[in-house]
C-alpha cells in the first residue's frame, strides 16, 4: 500500500539478502533463492505489511506409462489476473481400463469410485458456490472436499472410455506468481489405477 516502506532481510545458511519494499514496488512479487535445507530467518524493519511464501523444489521420477489409466487435464481460462478476480478451472478425465496383453481385450471391470485431487494454485481459494452447483448439476459428481490447496471430488463409477468434463471457479487472494502444481485421478478401490497432470503457471497482479 502507499504507506509501505520496509526492508526485509532473509538469512539462510551463509546467504543474506535484503529486499526493499516501497509504494513503487509493493505489488510486485520478488523472488529470493536460498540454499535448500539450511535454517532460514526473515526479518522486516520499517512500516507496512508484507506477505511471504516459501517454496521447495525437488524432482520426482516420471510416471510410468502403464499407470496412466486415467487421462486427466486441468486448465485455467486465464493465467494472468488481478487480486479478487475469478478464474475458471476446467477439468477433464477419461477412464482407460487395463488391456489384457493376451487377447488385447479390455478387462470387463469398472473404475469404481474415482477420486480427483485438483490442485488450487497458490494465492487462490475455491469458490464453494460453484462447487455446490457442480455437485447439484452433475449426477456423476457425488461430493467434494476442500483440503488445503486441493479440491477433492468423488466421481461415481466410470465406464471404459468414458470422459467427464466439468468446471468450477477459484478466486485470487493476493499477488503471487504460482507455479503449476500436480493434480491426479485414481480409483478409490484400485489406487494403482491413476493418472496425473501438471497445471499451468498463474500470475496474480
Amino acid at each position: 500500500a502507499s504507506e509501505t516502506d520496509m526492508t526485509v532481510t532473509v538469512r539462510a545458511g551463509d546467504v543474506t539478502k535484503e529486499v526493499r519494499i516501497t509504494p513503487e514496488n509493493f505489488d510486485v512479487t520478488q523472488l529470493i533463492e536460498v540454499p535448500a535445507g539450511a535454517p532460514m530467518t526473515i526479518e522486516a524493519q520499517g512500516s507496512g505489511q508484507g506477505v511471504y511464501q516459501a517454496v521447495t523444489r525437488y524432482n520426482l521420477p516420471a510416471a510410468e506409462e502403464e499407470q496412466n489409466i486415467f487421462d486427466i487435464t486441468v486448465d485455467f481460462d486465464t493465467t494472468n489476473v488481478a487480486v479478487n478476480d475469478t478464474v475458471g478451472v476446467d477439468v477433464s478425465v477419461k477412464f482407460n481400463p487395463p488391456v489384457d496383453p493376451l487377447d488385447d481385450v479390455r478387462s470387463p471391470v469398472k473404475a469404481g469410485m474415482v477420486v480427483l485431487d485438483i490442485a488450487v494454485p497458490t494465492g487462490f481459494a475455491p469458490v464453494t458456490e460453484t462447487l455446490d452447483a457442480l455437485v447439484a448439476g452433475n449426477p456423476k459428481v457425488k461430493r467434494y472436499d476442500v483440503a488445503g490447496r486441493k479440491v477433492i471430488l468423488y466421481i461415481e463409477d466410470m465406464t471404459a472410455g468414458e470422459t467427464i468434463n466439468f468446471s468450477f471457479d477459484v478466486q485470487a487472494q493476493y499477488p503471487v506468481r504460482a507455479k503449476g502444481a500436480p493434480s491426479q485421478a485414481y480409483s478409490y478401490y484400485t489406487p494403482e489405477w491413476r493418472g496425473e497432470t501438471i497445471g499451468q503457471d498463474v500470475t496474480v497482479r
